[in-house]
C-alpha cells in the first residue's frame, strides 16, 4: 500500500502538467511566387490598386503577414479573398481573411480569424483605392503628365513581378518613361533603363492597359512604376500644380532699343534685295553665254522678287527672335528659298543648216575659253567658291559667338544659312546646257593626249574637227579626228564626239566613236568580218556608212582603248579577194571591240 501511492501521485501531476502546458510554436516558412498589381486610375486623380500574390506556404499554421505597400490612407474596396490553389480537395474554396493598414503602412492580413493555414500554394487578392494627388504621384511634364506609383516591397527576391496601368482613352495613347527608380536595401536610389523591362500596350475602345513586367525583383528592392499620360485622363482634377504653364508674356522691346532692331532689320532686308539683283544679273549674263533664258523657281520678275525676299527675310528672322513659336519664322524663310531659287534651264533644240566639217588646230579647237561673267554669287566657279567657304566660315563663327549667349538663337540662324545655300547654291554656270564645242574642248584634249601617247596608234594623226556652218567662221560642234597609218582601202576616218546628258548638278558627257567607210570598200567588209553584230548607218555622203560605238563605261581610259581597238582592226584586217595583205588584229582588240558593240544588236 505503500508503494501504491506515490505512483498515483505521479501520474496525476503528469497529467496536470500536459493539461495546463502551453501550447508550442510551430515552424512556418512563407515565399512570395508572384506578384500581379493592377492599377485602375479615375479622372478624379484616384486609383483603384489590386494586388494578386501567390504565396507559397511551408509548415504552419501560418496566421498572418504583413504586405509592405507604400501607399498611405488606403480605403479598402470590397472583400479580399484568400484561396488555396492545389494541393487538397476543398481547392478553390475561399478563406476568410481580415486586411487592416498598420499605422506603419504595411497592410496586416490576419487568416481565418487567427486559425491560420498550412502547407500549400495560395492566392491572395485585396483591392483598395489611394489618392494620387496626396502621395505626390502625378506630376506635369512637358504636355503629359507622369503617373508614379510605388510597388510593395518582400523580403525575397520574386521572378515575377507585373504592374498594368488601366487607363482611359484619350487622344494620346500612354506610354512608359525611359527609365525606373529602384531604391536597395540601404536606402541608395539608382534610375535604371527600361532595358530589362517587357512594356506591352492593349488598347479598347473605353480603355488603354500599358502591362510592364520585371522578370526579377531582388530581395528588399522597391520598384517605381512610372507611365506617360495625357492631361485628359485626369480631367476633373483642378490641381494648378497639374495645369499647362501659361504663355510666357510678350517681350517688350524697350523704347531705347527699337530703333536698334529696326536699323538691323532694315539692314537684312536692303543688304539681301540687292544681293538678290545682284545676284540675277550674273545668271542673266551666264545664261546668255550658253543662248538660253534664266528659269527662277517662281516665274516672276528681278523687281517683284527683289522687293518681297528682302523684306521678308527681315521679317522671317523677326518673327524667330521674338515670336515664342518658331513655324510663322520658318515659313517665312520658306517664302525667301522660293523666290531665291533658279531652276535649271532648258535649250531648245532646232535644227541646224548646212556646215561643212574642217580640221583644226589644236590652238583653236581646244584653248579658247568662254566669256564668263565674275561669277562671285556662283558656287560653280572658282571665285564664287572661294567667297562661298568664306562666308560659311564667317557664318559659323557668328553661329559659334550667339551660342555662348542664347542656345535657341544658334540653332535658328544655323537654320537660316540654308538661305545663304540657295543664293549661292542655284543658278550656277554648272547647271546651264553643255556648249558642243567649250564644253568638250576640254575632255576632247586629253583623249587626244592619250592617243598621241599611245605606242599602239604610232605616226597616227590624231586632230580635232570643228563643224562650221555656212556663212559663219566659228564651229558649233567640237569632235576629234583620228586616221591611223597604213588604213585599208576604203577608211574615211575615226571620230570621237561627246553627247550629254543632264544629271543632279551639272550636264554629264558620253562619248561615242564613230567609224566612218565607203560601202562596198575593202574596208567596209573586213569590219564586218571582224564584227558580225555592228551596224551600220547612212553618212554625210549617199556612198558613206556610219558604225557608232559606245564605250561599255563612259570614261576616258574607256574611250581611248575603244579607239584604240578600232584603229587596229582597220589597219590590220584581211582584206578582199585582190586586195593586199596584212596581219590579223590582236584577240585583245577584237574582245574589245565586240564587248562595246553588243548594245548595237
Amino acid at each position: 500500500m505503500s508503494f501504491r501511492i506515490p505512483t498515483l501521485l505521479v501520474s496525476l501531476l503528469t497529467v496536470l502538467g500536459i493539461l495546463v502546458a502551453h501550447p508550442a510554436h510551430a515552424w512556418v516558412e512563407q515565399t512570395v511566387r508572384r506578384h500581379d498589381a493592377r492599377l485602375v486610375l479615375m479622372r478624379n486623380g484616384m486609383a483603384r490598386v489590386q494586388h494578386t500574390i501567390s504565396l507559397r506556404v511551408n509548415g504552419g499554421p501560418l496566421r498572418s503577414f504583413d504586405v509592405h505597400i507604400a501607399d498611405r490612407d488606403v480605403i479598402l474596396v470590397g472583400e479580399p479573398t484568400f484561396v488555396l490553389t492545389g494541393g487538397a480537395m476543398d481547392a478553390r474554396m475561399p478563406i476568410p481573411v481580415g486586411v487592416e493598414q498598420r499605422p506603419d503602412g504595411p497592410l496586416r492580413v490576419n487568416i481565418d480569424e487567427g486559425k491560420g493555414v498550412r502547407r500549400g500554394i495560395y492566392d491572395f487578392v485585396v483591392t483598395y483605392d489611394v489618392d494620387l494627388l496626396k502621395q505626390n504621384g502625378v506630376t506635369r511634364d512637358g504636355s503629359m503628365l507622369v503617373v508614379s506609383w510605388v510597388g510593395a516591397r518582400w523580403d525575397d527576391g520574386i521572378d515575377s513581378v507585373r504592374t498594368t496601368f488601366v487607363v482611359p482613352t484619350t487622344a494620346t495613347s500612354p506610354r512608359a518613361v525611359d527609365e525606373v527608380r529602384l531604391d536597395g536595401p540601404n536606402d541608395e536610389v539608382v534610375m535604371a533603363p527600361l532595358g530589362g523591362v517587357l512594356t506591352t500596350l492593349t488598347q479598347y475602345p473605353e480603355v488603354d492597359e500599358l502591362e510592364q513586367v520585371r522578370p526579377h525583383v531582388a530581395s528588399g528592392e522597391v520598384v517605381t512604376w512610372k507611365v506617360k499620360v495625357d492631361p485628359a485622363v485626369f480631367g476633373e482634377v483642378q490641381d494648378p500644380r497639374l495645369k499647362a504653364p501659361p504663355p510666357p508674356e510678350a517681350v517688350l522691346i524697350a523704347p531705347e532699343r527699337r530703333a536698334a532692331f529696326l536699323a538691323v532689320g532694315g539692314m537684312i532686308a536692303v543688304l539681301y534685295s540687292l544681293l538678290l539683283t545682284l545676284k540675277h544679273r550674273q545668271v542673266v549674263r551666264s545664261s546668255r553665254v550658253r543662248g538660253v533664258h534664266p528659269r527662277p523657281l517662281i516665274p516672276v520678275g528681278i523687281a517683284v522678287r527683289m522687293a518681297f525676299s528682302g523684306p521678308l527675310l527681315a521679317a522671317s528672322v523677326g518673327a524667330q527672335v521674338f515670336l515664342e513659336h518658331p513655324f510663322p519664322g520658318a515659313v517665312g524663310v520658306f517664302g525667301v528659298i522660293l523666290l531665291s531659287a533658279y531652276r535649271v534651264p532648258e535649250k531648245r533644240v532646232s535644227p541646224r543648216g548646212p556646215g561643212r566639217w574642217l580640221p583644226l588646230s589644236d590652238r583653236d579647237a581646244f584653248e579658247k575659253k568662254e566669256d564668263w561673267p565674275w561669277g562671285w554669287l556662283d558656287a560653280g566657279s572658282p571665285l564664287g567658291k572661294a567667297v562661298f567657304a568664306i562666308v560659311s566660315v564667317l557664318y559659323a563663327v557668328g553661329v559659334w559667338l550667339v551660342s555662348r549667349h542664347a542656345t535657341y538663337f544658334a540653332y535658328v540662324a544655323a537654320l537660316d544659312f540654308v538661305v545663304i545655300v540657295v543664293l549661292f547654291g542655284t543658278g550656277r554656270r554648272t547647271e546651264l546646257p553643255a556648249d558642243l564645242v567649250h564644253s568638250a574642248a576640254p575632255l576632247l584634249a586629253r583623249v587626244a593626249k592619250e592617243l598621241r601617247k599611245s605606242k599602239k596608234l604610232v605616226a597616227a594623226r590624231v586632230r580635232g574637227l570643228g563643224r562650221i556652218p555656212k556663212g559663219t567662221e566659228q564651229p558649233d560642234e567640237l569632235r576629234l579626228g583620228v586616221w591611223p597609218k597604213g588604213a585599208i582601202q576604203g577608211f574615211r576616218g575615226i571620230e570621237i564626239g561627246l553627247g550629254w546628258a543632264h544629271a543632279i548638278g551639272q550636264p554629264v558627257a558620253l562619248p561615242q566613236v564613230l567609224l566612218r567607210v565607203l560601202e562596198g570598200s575593202p574596208c567596209h567588209e573586213a569590219v564586218n568580218q571582224r564584227l558580225r553584230k555592228a551596224r551600220w548607218i547612212r553618212g554625210r555622203e549617199t556612198h558613206e556608212r556610219v558604225m557608232v560605238l559606245n564605250p561599255a563605261v563612259p570614261t576616258l581610259d574607256m574611250t581611248v582603248k575603244l579607239a584604240e581597238s578600232i584603229s587596229q582592226i582597220v589597219s590590220a584586217s584581211t582584206p578582199s579577194p585582190g586586195a593586199q595583205a596584212v596581219s590579223k588584229p590582236t584577240a585583245a582588240s577584237r574582245a574589245y571591240v565586240r564587248l562595246c558593240t553588243t548594245g548595237l544588236q
